[in-house]
């Protein structure tokens, strides 16, 4: 399985991620948040439809998962949780944006090692997965094939995960 082409798509995603949120940038207040994070919001599913179009095989949902804070443990440790950020789909996309939110990272333990070591995980058939999490969720979402590339921002911090799944046949990269 090759991923060049996932590849030089995930690096250009991440630029696009970048740019948007102004990594990297001094933050400065903006006047209109809203405004601007809906613009934000329609340039990255219109980079998403994209994506989708220059696959071999239409995928049937991307989604973008970004990692954030969650909240604080009585030990004063930041809990780390991960949500859907966006996504985009066929019709046989089964939507999970509004429930999968604020998810801790621990329930995908095992994927996100993959993640860390290798840059891309891919599962042309969701039997092979083994992080009982990630499976039951494609088996919910009737997922037949799954596959998750890295997001770093600009310093190289692993900031979120782009999916790709195929769910009415299985697909491959």
């Amino acid at each position: 399985m090759t991923f060049s082409l996932i590849e030089k798509i995930v690096v250009f995603f991440t630029v696009i991620v970048n740019k948007l949120w102004g990594i990297g940038k001094n933050r400065q207040r903006k006047k209109d948040p809203i405004v601007k994070q809906v613009a934000r919001n329609e340039v990255i599913k219109s980079h998403l439809t994209d994506i989708s179009a220059l696959l071999r095989e239409r995928p049937d949902k991307l989604s973008i998962w970004l990692f954030h804070n969650g909240g604080i443990f009585y030990s004063g440790k930041s809990m780390q949780k991960m949500s859907i950020f966006a996504e985009v789909g066929s019709t046989y996309m089964v939507p999970t944006l509004q429930r999968m939110q604020n998810i801790p990272i621990m329930n995908y333990q095992s994927v996100l090692t993959d993640l860390i070591q290798n840059d891309c995980v891919g599962y042309a058939d969701i039997d092979m997965v083994s992080d009982q999490h990630l499976l039951h969720l494609l088996e919910f979402e009737s997922a037949k094939s799954f596959f998750a590339f890295r997001i770093q921002d600009q310093l190289g911090r692993f900031i979120g995960i782009l999916t790709i799944q195929y769910t009415h046949t299985a697909g491959t990269i």
